[in-house]
């Protein structure tokens, strides 16, 4: 019987984090703050931002450079995440499911010729993503959900993803 090897994750802040949360803590005080009420009371949702945040590396977080992304982990991720979300939860959030749901999804269970072909523009903010699993009858239960997809339509009705009306592309559980 082998010995079990024990992992131990390190939460050391390095200097490359500390960089990365300040850089994303000045771009929410100078570029989400000062507009907040504003978007709020029009119900807009800040297109704009998101491409200025994809300029900063800040919506391909954990896509690896070779698609684009800045290749960082999760603890940058988090850093990033929990600073804008300090600012604004709602942008902290669309940010979040950007990164994890749709990305993320991309990144781990997406071919090679779909990793190529969307995450770059996904990296860099051009296409924003989103991540669809609510139905109007089942809300996100997963299991008792109706519409499934076929080759470039699907069959049921799907509530609109968050980030919405803005996104780009969706990745569609089912």
């Amino acid at each position: 019987m082998q010995p079990q090897r024990l992992l131990y994750m390190n939460f050391t802040t390095t200097e490359l984090t500390a960089q990365v949360a300040q850089t994303a803590r000045e771009f929410a005080l100078q570029h989400i703050k000062p507009h907040l009420m504003e978007w709020d009371e029009s119900q807009e949702f800040p297109v704009a931002v998101f491409k200025e945040m994809g300029k900063l590396g800040l919506m391909g977080v954990l896509v690896p450079e070779e698609y684009g992304g800045s290749g960082l982990g999760y603890y940058e991720y988090n850093q990033i995440i929990q600073e804008v979300a300090k600012v604004c939860g709602s942008i902290g959030l669309s940010l979040a499911a950007h990164n994890s749901l749709c990305t993320g999804h991309i990144l781990a269970f997406g071919s090679e010729a779909q990793k190529k072909k969307y995450l770059p523009k996904l990296a860099n903010a051009e296409f924003i993503g989103a991540w669809g699993l609510t139905e109007a009858n089942t809300g996100s239960d997963a299991g008792n959900m109706k519409t499934t997809a076929v080759k470039r339509a699907m069959n049921g009705l799907l509530m609109v993803p968050s980030p919405g009306s803005r996104m780009e592309k969706a990745v569609m559980w089912r």
